[in-house]
């Protein structure tokens, strides 16, 4: 007997999509307070990615989200004419870099500013219409698919650019 077909993504986003982001970041404050100092370098369960690295990248996204959706400022634009392996190369080399400045930022700090970016993307999430489509995610994920609403990027591993030095 054959494996059933995967799902694909629902075909309309939850009802209150705000909602269950704001839980999963209340759930995300609550695991980094109880991180201890010395587990910060850690490597997280994404391979190549320390806790701390991970963090990052999560506030990274935060921000990037909150100026490009809710401010409508797009000061890294992908350049023009890449097909999708050329737009996944600039991603990496884009998060690559935010990463390594954020390494600046203590443990602490950056658990703070999640703790700030968490209800500005839940306030700016409660503003948008979740059925407008925002993303066109190919290159997330094994099929090529719209996300309706402001899905957050979800990786299974880091990009092999951001692995620990």
């Amino acid at each position: 007997m054959g494996r059933p077909a995967a799902a694909g993504p629902p075909a309309q986003p939850p009802g209150d999509f705000a909602s269950l982001f704001g839980v999963e970041r209340a759930r995300l404050s609550e695991l980094l307070g109880t991180v201890e100092p010395g587990d910060w370098p850690r490597p997280s369960p994404c391979p190549g990615w320390t806790v701390l690295g991970l963090c990052c990248h999560l506030l990274g996204d935060d921000l990037g989200l909150l100026s490009r959706q809710r401010d409508g400022y797009h000061g890294t634009p992908s350049p023009d004419g890449l097909g999708e392996a050329g737009f996944v190369a600039w991603l990496d080399d884009l998060q690559a870099e935010w990463v390594r400045a954020a390494r600046r930022i203590s443990p602490q700090l950056v658990t703070e500013l999640l703790d700030w970016t968490g209800p500005q993307v839940v306030d700016m999430l409660r503003r948008q219409d979740p059925q407008a489509r925002t993303a066109q995610v190919s290159w997330a994920g094994r099929c090529s698919t719209g996300c309706a609403g402001p899905t957050p990027t979800v990786w299974s591993s880091a990009p092999p650019s951001l692995a620990t030095p």
